[in-house]
């Protein structure tokens, strides 16, 4: 009998997934349902390999290529190949989803696309990570995170005026956490209805998604933007270090203002005409100490 608190849990241990996707998005997608125990076969090209592994020294594989390949299995195949078709053809027989970022439309034309492949397997899900979607002024272009950052919008709430640049990726997770969501949702259906899907996850929308919550508070009660105000924000101390302050409900603001010894900013609430008045006084404080 095994133990649920000490056994690993592997909810999609009967989960085959073949990944046809080089670099991050489709790694970061595919990792995911390795860690909840699928079966993941990375197919990558003759001599080459995932675009991960270009980013080591020769002959070693890079840490970028480990971190977000671990608990896959790897096959070599040339997709550019002629006789490549068949041998997909078989592979997607044996899978239940199939994970890949190419440019839209350059599958298909050379055969080895969605509707190609439904035909062998009709309940197999299929997903396209993209950079801008399969449609649009922008589907054919080319980008990086922080092009999809810029695009969505959501780059200016993180590097609001002179603020660094964030270092991380950001679209592209979001993305490959979208698209893992969007194909269990489509497995679960395909179990029950016998019918896969092709599905399409990009990351441009998945950062515009990430500012949902931001667009209904602004157009709800415009003001003051959660980075910037007194009750949120980042405070450099005496010594160098910086604290987080999160104090944003009357309570955990009343406690703030208590243990910083500033009594007279209690009844201070956001949004407040004075709130750049508050922060210096938080900053003063937080120098002090």
């Amino acid at each position: 009998m095994t133990d649920p608190v000490t056994e690993p849990a592997h909810p999609l241990r009967h989960l085959r997934v073949l990944d046809l996707s080089r670099m991050y998005p489709g790694a970061y997608c595919s990792l995911l349902l390795a860690d909840l125990g699928a079966d993941v076969v990375k197919v990558e090209a003759p001599g080459f390999g995932d675009g991960l592994r270009a980013l080591a020294p020769p002959g070693a594989d890079g840490a970028a290529h480990v971190a977000l390949n671990r608990g896959k299995r790897s096959i070599a195949l040339d997709l550019r190949r002629p006789a490549a078709a068949e041998v997909l053809s078989h592979l997607v027989r044996h899978a239940d989803v199939v994970i890949e970022a190419h440019r839209p439309g350059q599958l298909d034309r050379q055969g080895l696309g969605y509707e190609a492949m439904r035909v062998h397997n009709p309940a197999l899900v299929w997903c396209s990570i993209t950079g801008f979607g399969d449609t649009g002024l922008h589907s054919q272009e080319p980008g990086h995170d922080i092009t999809y950052l810029g695009e969505s919008g959501l780059l200016d709430r993180l590097h609001p005026g002179d603020a660094p640049i964030p270092a991380a990726t950001l679209s592209i997770p979001l993305a490959a956490l979208m698209a893992a969501v969007g194909i269990l949702a489509a497995f679960a259906d395909a179990v029950r209805t016998g019918e896969g899907r092709r599905l399409d996850a990009n990351m441009t929308e998945s950062a515009m998604w990430a500012l949902s919550e931001d667009v209904a508070r602004e157009s709800g009660a415009p003001g003051l933007d959660w980075g910037t105000m007194s009750a949120r924000n980042v405070y450099r101390c005496r010594d160098g270090r910086q604290v987080t302050v999160a104090a944003t409900e009357p309570k955990s603001w009343a406690e703030l203002c208590r243990a910083l010894d500033l009594p007279d900013l209690v009844g201070h609430r956001l949004g407040d005409p004075d709130d750049d008045v508050v922060t210096a006084q938080l900053e003063a404080r937080f120098a002090e100490k």
